[in-house]
Parts: structure tokens; sequence; C-alpha cells
């Protein structure tokens, strides 16, 4: 199943952005970079996780945006799929821009 958030038309694509469902994900593809969000990471509360946290990790439920290329990702915990949309049809370099904005203050620590 396709899901279409709005009527955006990519010039670059000549068709209109879909969302294109994953596994657990929506994905949105590009050229050579693709777009990942995820509505609930759904963190295994383990061992190893809970200790990870005890010593000053940051693993988190919820929601995550990923910029995706190039073998990086560019993680952002929340739901920036209406920047990223925006930003896509400039290519890779206007989604790194959506990343580099939002960096300090959503950057996940799965970031690679």
């Amino acid at each position: 199943m396709t899901v279409i958030r709005k009527d955006i038309l990519s010039y670059r694509y000549m068709k209109k952005i879909q969302w294109e469902n994953g596994s657990n994900n929506l994905i949105l593809k590009g050229e050579d970079f693709y777009i990942s969000y995820n509505p609930q990471t759904g963190i295994d509360h383990t061992f190893f996780t809970d200790l990870g946290n005890m010593m000053g990790g940051d693993l988190k439920d919820g929601e995550e945006t990923a910029l995706c290329y190039d073998g990086r990702f560019d993680i952002l915990e929340g739901d920036f799929r209406e920047e990223y949309e925006e930003a896509f049809p400039g290519g890779l370099e206007a989604c790194k821009r959506v990343f580099k904005k939002h960096e300090e203050s959503n950057r996940s620590n799965w970031t690679t």
C-alpha cells in the first residue's frame, strides 16, 4: 500500500511524492538516498539496554525520521516528514539541510 501524505509534485522526478510501506516504517525513495519514518522504534528493554541507559546512554522509544545515503543514517527523533517532503525535490543536499537544522536538538544517538 502506498501512502500519499499531500499532493506535492516533484519537478525533479515529475511524480507525486509518495511514501511506501516498509516492514515497520514508511520510505520515501530518492535517486541516491531515501528517507525513513518509523512511528515507533519499539526499543526492547533488555538488561543491556537498561544498563546502557544507566551508564549515560539515551536509548528511547518513539518516532524517528532518518535520512539514509552512502551507508550513513542521519536520524532525528520525531516526525520530520513534512520538512523532508518540502526539501525532497531539491535532492540530497536539500534534505541534508533539514537534518542539520534539527540536529542539535533532535539528533538520535543511533546516527552514524
